[in-house]
């Protein structure tokens, strides 16, 4: 019988590599009337290319080239090549720059959506990373985004928004309340001054 000795090694959290990560996030603008999707990613030292593909729901949302743009993390150095089919709901982006970046997390990018049409706020939709790399692979993403639902998609809710007048009050406003109880206690002292008060019929 071989008898097999292993020796015991500790190692440090420092010492392993972490993976990088990316997510969609989503963000309305109510006075603009858009939608704005940032695209984040951490944990990605050494970021110098991104390769990003998005799928869409076109009868849903909107949005064309001039409305994509490099995110924070590039600091306004790299060069953006961008296709969007606006019949079937695709984005292609390619990212790059000559020197790689500073930060380690950060926006890729950034896409602002319009809703389709009126009813189109009524409706939820995802917006769907399907493929992400950095540095043509070099930098391993810990849950790659694949096509079909992933961490790293974005969830679209439906917007509800109500018309009210310029001057309508909502009921039980905290200031209306307190104007309407003073006037009412205040018209109770002066009457308690003067005694007990008879009924009309009786008066």
């Amino acid at each position: 019988m071989v008898e097999r000795k292993r020796n015991l090694v500790a190692e440090s959290l420092e010492s392993r590599q972490l993976m990088a990560a990316v997510s969609l996030d989503t963000v309305w603008d109510q006075h603009s009337k858009r939608l704005t999707a940032p695209m984040h990613v951490t944990e990605a030292a050494g970021v110098r290319a991104a390769e990003i593909r998005i799928q869409y729901d076109p009868s849903v949302l909107t949005t064309d080239e001039e409305s994509i743009r490099a995110g924070a993390i590039w600091e306004e150095n790299a060069a953006l090549v961008v296709n969007v089919d606006e019949e079937q709901g695709t984005i292609v982006a390619f990212l790059y720059t000559a020197e790689s970046v500073p930060a380690d997390h950060g926006d890729l990018i950034e896409i602002d959506f319009e809703y389709a049409s009126p009813r189109s706020k009524r409706m939820s939709t995802k917006i769907d990373v399907q493929e992400v790399e950095l540095n043509e692979g070099a930098i391993a993403l810990d849950q790659p985004p694949v096509i079909g639902d992933d961490d790293a998609d974005a969830w679209v809710s439906r917007q509800v928004h109500r018309r009210h007048h310029a001057h309508w009050r909502p009921p039980f406003q905290p200031s209306v309340v307190d104007t309407v109880l003073r006037d009412r206690f205040d018209d109770l002292d002066d009457r308690c001054q003067y005694g007990p008060q008879l009924p009309r019929w009786a008066s």
